[in-house]
């Protein structure tokens, strides 16, 4: 891959929330990412590991891989996989794909991958799809963000290179309440949406809130420019949105109270 000239290059996300299948599958859900890496042509060069007997630190690929076979899937709490590539010293510079998977308390995983290499449409279908069907999640969303405001750490709450004042701060105050807040109050299971985004992946707890006097299921249907319901697995369903779909389904679900408003959840 030809190198960016900066850290500000678009990155495809999908971040999923709570598993239903969180403990069986390990082995499964790990070699499945390895196998999507090999598929990209991203080679994985970094890894870390999570749990009893694991070094905190990401470490080379191969020396983890090995350490991985010897102590086994069952203490392992969460994994995270880089392929930074030759254009960068390390991945806090840049990388062309990461995936990042915790499975204990905190349940989620995202997957980050430079939008020249992958779009969210084929992210989604030459993983994400896969992902759903084996972990069940109770809640997902597909986005693009700049590499340099953290594209990963925005999925679990946490913001980066954003300004101090102003609609910066305001933004960052918004994305950390999603953390501190939504994912720790599982606002989702609730029928909560965090936003609307161009990939919404929704279970039965967000279909089945109140939009305009119908049910959310029932109201997308209703009008083609509200985009459109894929049913996936498990009555889970993948709801695409164009972009100039998004301001305006916003601003009707936030005046119906499905979108996730801290105030609301302090207490």
């Amino acid at each position: 891959m030809e190198s960016d000239d900066t850290s500000r290059f678009l990155c495809s996300v999908i971040a999923l929330y709570d598993f239903r299948r969180k403990a069986r599958k390990k082995d499964i859900i790990y070699n499945r990412v390895l196998d999507w890496f090999s598929t990209i042509k991203c080679p994985p060069d970094k890894l870390g590991l999570g749990g009893k007997g694991f070094s905190p630190k990401v470490l080379d690929f191969g020396k983890q891989q090995k350490m991985l076979a010897a102590k086994g899937f069952d203490i392992l709490t969460d994994f995270e996989v880089y392929s930074v590539g030759p254009a960068y010293s390390d991945k806090t510079q840049g990388y062309q794909a990461a995936a990042c998977f915790s499975f204990d308390d905190a349940v989620y995983s995202y997957i980050v991958v430079n939008k020249r290499i992958v779009s969210l449409s084929e992210l989604h279908q030459g993983l994400i799809n896969d992902l759903v069907t084996l972990l069940l999640p109770s809640y997902g969303i597909g986005y693009y963000r700049p590499f340099h405001q953290g594209p990963g750490y925005y999925a679990i709450g946490l913001s980066k290179g954003l300004s101090l004042s102003g609609e910066g701060y305001e933004e960052a105050l918004r994305i950390s309440r999603w953390g501190d807040i939504g994912l720790e109050k599982k606002v989702y299971n609730k029928g909560c949406l965090r936003d609307v985004y161009p990939l919404n992946y929704l279970s039965q707890s967000q279909l089945g809130i109140e939009v305009e006097g119908l049910e959310l299921r029932e109201w997308i249907r209703r009008e083609p420019k509200r985009g459109k319901l894929i049913p996936l697995v498990d009555e889970i369903m993948l709801w695409e949105l164009e972009d100039c779909e998004l301001n305006i389904i916003q601003s009707i679900l936030q005046k119906n109270q499905a979108i996730f408003d801290p105030d609301m959840w302090m207490n």
